[in-house]
């Protein structure tokens, strides 16, 4: 790689460190992420938080295509250490459900509808963001936004999506579950 090059890749990777697109993403990343990992507490407070945290990183993601790192080649591959996140799967195991009806492509009228796993894409989602870390905190700052982008746009986003819209499904199927805790 030349020195133009380079320099040009530290410029891009000043602006994003600097973007306040990227400053909401990764603040909203690292507290799901840390919510992930974090003790549960009682279900229906799981459920509202997971829905207001989801909310905050997919909602932040969008903004991210906009970079120019979106545009970025390919980020090297960077995989999680065995055992990274095992808390996660405590915490959502505290969620009062598992499996949901879901589409493969709710657009499609004529498929048929499939089972899906609520406690899976919240691990998906957390997945994808905890590998945009890696690259983030070793200075990869242009990798770990092409990472989350290209993942946001391909895996994760859908998993949180779909997580979102479960978990507004639960709320709705209750009397008084989006104002208080069931009794």
């Amino acid at each position: 790689m030349s020195d133009d090059a380079r320099e040009s890749d530290e410029a891009v990777a000043q602006r994003l460190r600097r973007s306040p697109d990227v400053i909401a993403f990764v603040e909203a990343a690292r507290f799901y992420c840390a919510w992930a990992e974090a003790d549960p507490q009682d279900a229906w407070t799981e459920v509202l938080q997971a829905l207001r945290i989801l909310s905050a990183v997919q909602h932040s993601a969008l903004a991210l295509s906009r970079e120019p790192a979106a545009a970025h080649a390919e980020a090297p591959e960077r995989d999680l250490p065995d055992g990274a996140g095992a808390k996660k799967a405590r915490r959502f195991a505290s969620l009062p459900f598992q499996y949901y009806q879901g589409f493969s492509d709710p657009a499609n009228l004529d498929q048929e509808s499939g089972i899906g796993d609520l406690r899976e894409d919240l691990a998906e989602v957390w997945s994808d963001l905890a590998t945009g870390f890696l690259h983030w905190d070793r200075g990869e700052v242009i990798d770990a936004v092409f990472h989350w982008t290209i993942t946001f746009q391909g895996h994760w986003g859908r998993h949180a999506s779909e997580a979102m819209w479960t978990l507004h499904a639960w709320f709705d199927s209750g009397d008084g579950r989006w104002t208080s805790p069931p009794v």
